[in-house]
This record gives C-alpha cells, sequence and structure tokens, in this order.
C-alpha cells in the first residue's frame, strides 16, 4: 500500500482543515476553491502541490478556520464577526474589538477596575516597560501633564528607577481617574495590551524592542521613537506607501506630545479609519517567515553586484 509522508515544513500538513470548512465559507476563498475534496488527487497534481506554498493559500485556510472558531467566543457565529483576517495563530490574542465587547457585556473592564470614566470613547494610552532612561521615562515626565491635559486616559506599569516611581505615584492622585500607575504584573500586562488603544515607547535607545510587537497582536496602535528596533518595526503612518504606527525622530517631550495627539486626535474623530489602523497593526507580520524573505532579496542583490 502507498504511504504518503507530508514534511512537517509542508503547507500540505493544513489541508485537512478545509474539508471542515462550511460551503458558505469556503466560497468566499478562491485558492481553497480551487483544490479537488479528494486528498489523493491533490497529492497527485504537482500544480496543486505547488499552489499550496501561495501565501493565499496559508492566508486563507488560517484565516477561514479562525472565522469558523468565532462561535466558540460566546458572541455569535463566524457570520456576525468574521473581519476578513484573523490568522489562527492569532486567536490566542484577546483582539480589541471582542475585548470592548466583553467589558461591555461583563462590566470589568479595566476603566471600571482602576476607576476610570467608563466611557469607550475615551482614548487609553499605555505605557509598559522598565521605567529608566534608557526607554524615555523622562520624556513622558516632562510631558504627562501636556498629555493629561486632553480627554485621555492613561496607565503606567512597570518596576525601575525609585525617583521615576515616585512621580508617577504622585501623578496618579494628581489626575484621579484619568492616570494610573502599578508594578508589573505579567497577567494584567496582557489585558492591558488589549484594552489600550495607543501603546507609548519613547525610547532612548532601543536594541529591538518587544511591546510594539505585542501591542501590534491586540491592535493597540504603536507610538514610538525612530531608534533602533523600533524603527525598524514601525513606520509612521504617513510615510509613502503607508505604516502601521506614529513615530517621531528628535529625542525631545515636544515631539512626543505631538504624535501622541497624533494618536489621539485620529482615535477620536475617524472611528472608520481607526479600525483600518488597528487592522494593519493586527495584519502586521513580525516572524521570521517575513525576516527570511528579506534576507533572501538582500543575498541576490549582492550577489548580482558581485
Amino acid at each position: 500500500m502507498l504511504q504518503y509522508i507530508i514534511p512537517y515544513d509542508s503547507n500540505l500538513r493544513y489541508l485537512p482543515l478545509m474539508y471542515f470548512l462550511p460551503e458558505d465559507l469556503l466560497i468566499q476563498c478562491p485558492t481553497l476553491r480551487s483544490f479537488p475534496r479528494c486528498f489523493g488527487e491533490v497529492i497527485r497534481s504537482e500544480k496543486l502541490i505547488d499552489l499550496l506554498d501561495d501565501d493565499a493559500f496559508l492566508k486563507e485556510i488560517m484565516d477561514a478556520s479562525a472565522a469558523l472558531a468565532f462561535q466558540h467566543f460566546g458572541f455569535g457565529g463566524w457570520k456576525e464577526h468574521y473581519t476578513g483576517y484573523c490568522p489562527v495563530w492569532q486567536l490566542s490574542y484577546a483582539l480589541p474589538l471582542w475585548a470592548r465587547l466583553l467589558e461591555q457585556e461583563t462590566g470589568w473592564g479595566v476603566q471600571k477596575l482602576f476607576q476610570m470614566q467608563i466611557d469607550d470613547t475615551i482614548p487609553m494610552v499605555l505605557y509598559n516597560g522598565r521605567l529608566t532612561r534608557q526607554k524615555g521615562v523622562d520624556l513622558i515626565k516632562d510631558g504627562i501633564d501636556e498629555i493629561l491635559s486632553d480627554r485621555v486616559q492613561m496607565i503606567v506599569m512597570g518596576n525601575g528607577e525609585k525617583n521615576y516611581e515616585n512621580f508617577f505615584e504622585y501623578i496618579e492622585g494628581k489626575y484621579q481617574g484619568k492616570f494610573k500607575s502599578m508594578r508589573y504584573n505579567n497577567n494584567l500586562a496582557k489585558k492591558l495590551y488589549a484594552a489600550a488603544d495607543l501603546l507609548l515607547m519613547p525610547s532612548a535607545f532601543e536594541p529591538c524592542g518587544l511591546s510594539q510587537m505585542i501591542a501590534s497582536r491586540y491592535g493597540t496602535v504603536p507610538i514610538v521613537r525612530e531608534t533602533g528596533g523600533l524603527k525598524d518595526s514601525v513606520r509612521d503612518f504617513g510615510c509613502h506607501g503607508g505604516g502601521n504606527g506614529y513615530t517621531f525622530c528628535n529625542y525631545n517631550k515636544d515631539d512626543m506630545v505631538y504624535s501622541v495627539r497624533r494618536g489621539v486626535a485620529d482615535f477620536v474623530n475617524d472611528g472608520p479609519t481607526w479600525v483600518d489602523k488597528m487592522r494593519t497593526c493586527i495584519k502586521k507580520d513580525f516572524s521570521w517567515r517575513a525576516a527570511v524573505k528579506d534576507y533572501i532579496a538582500l543575498y541576490k542583490k549582492v550577489k548580482k553586484v558581485k
């Protein structure tokens, strides 16, 4: 009897998922519709095997499987909540649109938890990191009064230098109901990423940075200073070809505050476009899959030069 061994690195291992999809969902996936319902026909066709390696196949099979799983979140089936993009590996993240709905239904949102005004039209800014100058906390310290003078809420989570911890405790008392300061808590951090609308990372220098990538998966839009890994991973929305966040170049308080106010203004004044910005962040691929393509392109370019 002929046996066919599916390689671990082959997209063929995802094909069985297709056979569980309902017809009304499958019809929205043009690449998947190219495959016959018989698994044997697929593995005997070189053309179909090549099609499996296409990014469109992987996107559609993951997207459709995730959409089908929406019904398990208790908010109805995929037809009501299918947004057009949600890879299955992102199901572990509490996407903001779901988080907002969950907060409204349970009444246990971050705003209620920290005794802030419960109003999802008020943008929430999050800083989650060490309280050190390297992370740009001195800029936040200098600009905090200007930021909180607007209709905005802000949370600072992190441990670090005592003078910063004391300062933010003072600010919490000064701006009760608008500002919350706390030490780092891993479980709560995940909820804050989901609840916040903007993530602030004004680092003096940053070799890589993880928070901007984590926040993006939750649909929380990053505001970063253009340095190191932050510059590599976040492009300003105003850049040619579009971006996935807000950026500023100079290490000063005024530029940081201006960038925060850009984000706040976009959130308040342009609802539909803001949802598009969230989706852009969610869809941003920070994986090695994307990085490898850039390396390959670079190697090919160098080879041609030689």
